[in-house]
């Protein structure tokens, strides 16, 4: 049985009186790619900010390969690479200089930082400044550096904003190798449907802050696609 790196149970937060995140359960295991789907305000991100440590939930357990990031933060912290919302750059550094600088922070071999320049796939503008970079060259550059951690668990927050076509190709072929080859744990959180149906293992779909489907894709496509099963869920949900 594949070992589950990240679960999640019980999770909840409120911001004044609304509440966001509502009793959200799920598990990650490694290996796969676990897909997060929801419409933009689904809830998705402030899980994702959770599970991260960015901010605290109100109720539930986060458990990141063993460790409670409640009572040990670090050691689960340890194990995650993650992009969330944009990724964490110094704008008025050179890409080079990103990676150096993350690597010795992550005390990164030189092997490791040959491999982020590698995954960057950025080699001819790595000695520019990064406020000069597409949102699709940053997110390449945060990519790289989160896998400098050599992460069990990562975790990319709509990893596709800003990336061409091409940029899409590639990056989802990289994510399978890295689950399927690595053992990584790889969690995406998406509102896009094909990108979804084109990348993930299993997909666990939130709406209005609640956990409505859980299904691999094998499911999915022996009921018919990810999108009928999609709009079915919200709609059983609003009954």
């Amino acid at each position: 049985m594949d070992k589950v790196i990240l679960k999640v149970e019980g999770l909840s937060k409120s911001f004044k009186k609304r509440k966001v995140v509502d009793n959200v359960s799920f598990e990650s295991k490694e290996g796969e790619i676990l897909g997060f789907l929801g419409a933009n305000g689904a809830g998705k991100t402030t899980t994702i900010r959770m599970i991260t440590g960015l901010i605290g939930a109100d109720s539930g357990t986060i458990i990141i390969d063993g460790h409670n990031i409640k009572g040990d933060f670090e050691k689960a912290m340890a194990n995650v690479g993650a992009i969330v919302e944009v990724p964490f750059l110094y704008e008025y550094m050179t890409g080079m200089e990103n990676i150096k600088l993350f690597a010795k922070l992550y005390k990164a071999s030189e092997e490791g930082v040959q491999d982020a320049i590698k995954v960057s796939g950025l080699k001819d503008r790595l000695n520019d400044k990064v406020k000069e970079y597409s949102l699709g060259m940053k997110q390449r550059i945060g990519l790289s550096v989160a896998l400098m951690k050599q992460p069990k668990l990562l975790i990319l927050d709509e990893p596709t904003n800003g990336l061409d076509p091409m940029g899409i190709k590639d990056l989802r072929e990289f994510l399978k190798k890295l689950a399927h080859n690595k053992n990584i744990s790889v969690v995406v959180s998406s509102h896009i449907l094909m990108e979804m149906e084109q990348l993930c293992d299993r997909v666990v779909i939130i709406s209005e802050g609640k956990v409505i489907c859980t299904k691999t894709m094998d499911e999915i496509n022996s009921e018919s696609s990810l999108e009928d099963v999609f709009i079915n869920s919200i709609m059983e949900a609003e009954k």
